[in-house]
């Protein structure tokens, strides 16, 4: 399902006008959800791995993450559970032990 947003800049010349702006889109398949989760999940990752976040509040957010994932993927749920505990940097870096 797809829907746009209408965002609206004022243009405070004399005349006072709205126009409207459809640049902004947004998306919400199945697809971007995913990648949109996965990428979350490899930021956090790497700033945990560079010791920019706790341990704490690495596992925190990583369990979020993948509490929403689960709740809001319907087909390719299997996949990120797959991406975020057997993926090679969550392995390498050891974030897939952060995940309950």
């Amino acid at each position: 399902m797809k829907f746009r947003i209408t965002l609206f800049a004022f243009i405070s010349g004399i005349s006072g006008i709205f126009i409207p702006l459809n640049s902004a889109n947004a998306s919400t398949d199945e697809k971007s959800a995913y990648f949109f989760m996965t990428g979350q999940a490899t930021s956090i990752c790497q700033a945990y791995s560079m010791n920019a976040i706790s341990k704490k509040n690495a596992s925190m957010m990583l369990n979020i993450i993948s509490k929403d994932a689960n709740e809001d993927l319907m087909y390719s749920k299997d996949a990120f559970n797959f991406f975020v505990k057997n993926g090679e940097n969550f392995n390498k870096y050891g974030c897939s032990e952060l995940i309950k």
